[in-house]
């Protein structure tokens, strides 16, 4: 059955790759947050992703929230995703406190990241 996923609630930037290290990292910075000029007294004003689609294209990768995911030979903390999974996070707070890692070492897998504003 194939899984659908709707991106509605806000607007899509650039989807962007990145590949899974044996370091645990969260989405890039850069990424999830934007700043824009208001043109008035307020100056520029930033502003957190509210939802972000992730798909896992290769390998295997462990998340977990707000605290570093492990790999498989260490404690293996973290939730486990396979190659075709897809991850959707609703709110800043998930999508800021998202961490991920390879599941195995040396084994790395190719993300696509899709975030709304």
């Amino acid at each position: 059955m194939a899984e659908v996923v709707r991106l509605s609630s806000g607007t899509p930037r650039p989807t962007y790759q990145v590949a899974s290290t044996d370091t645990a990292q969260s989405l890039a910075a850069a990424k999830i947050t934007q700043t824009k000029t208001t043109g008035d007294s307020a100056g520029v004003h930033a502003s957190e992703a509210q939802r972000a689609v992730i798909t896992v294209e290769s390998d295997e990768i462990r998340v977990a929230f707000n605290t570093d995911p492990t790999e498989n030979g260490g404690t293996g903390l973290g939730h486990i995703f396979f190659a075709k999974a897809v991850i959707v996070l609703e709110g800043a707070p998930a999508v800021k406190g998202f961490r991920f890692v390879s599941a195995d070492a040396g084994s790395h897998a190719n993300l696509q990241v899709t975030v709304e504003f």
